[in-house]
């Protein structure tokens, strides 16, 4: 699987979907200023899966991360 990994993903989960055998590519080693409109066009054009990291913030003590991959 093809992956578009946008700049709010870590380092470290980029390490890792490359060791498990993923073909991933970086917004943050592209452009890590790109607009979204532009890292969408990317991920079409090359037929990557945008992988990026939604945060949502119910209470100040209970933060919940998601792991957010727009199929396209």
């Amino acid at each position: 699987m093809k992956l578009l990994v946008d700049v709010g993903v870590g380092r470290k989960v980029e390490t890792f979907l490359t060791e498990c055998g993923f073909d991933s590519k970086s917004v943050r080693d592209i452009d890590p200023s790109m607009k979204d409109s532009e890292i969408l066009k990317i991920a079409l054009s090359e037929e990557r899966v945008h992988c990026s990291v939604r945060t949502s913030v119910p209470t100040q003590k209970d933060r919940q991360f998601f792991v957010k991959f727009q199929y396209l």
